[in-house]
């Protein structure tokens, strides 16, 4: 009888992902589904930086803006879309708040619709 493998244990999560999250759960209460939810977006932002060589630290609008047009070819809603950039800029906004980063890509885009 074979045994069944485990399940491969979960990379561990970014620092700066980990610290909005805690934020999220802690000052604005963000529900176990929300912060799950916004897990997935980052994992995937992340996910899409690595594959295109970019750091998190040098990200730029213009970079933030390719990765929205990325979401579309991929089966992303638009309102899916919106609510993932929204995801991002309240990421990047906490980081440079924090001063975790030295400014904000997100600043010059456009708010989700």
């Amino acid at each position: 009888m074979k045994r069944a493998r485990p399940p491969e244990p979960e990379p561990p999560t970014p620092p700066e992902i980990a610290a909005y999250l805690d934020m999220l759960a802690a000052e604005r209460g963000a529900a176990k589904n929300t912060l799950e939810a916004y897990r997935r977006d980052l994992d995937d932002y992340f996910g899409y930086l690595a594959d295109e060589g970019l750091d998190l630290a040098e990200i730029e609008a213009a970079g933030l803006r390719a990765y929205v047009a990325s979401l579309e070819p991929r089966g992303l809603k638009p309102a899916s879309a919106a609510r993932r950039l929204s995801c991002i800029r309240g990421f990047h906004k906490f980081l440079y708040a924090e001063g975790m980063a030295e400014s904000d890509p997100s600043a010059p885009l456009a708010g989700p619709r």
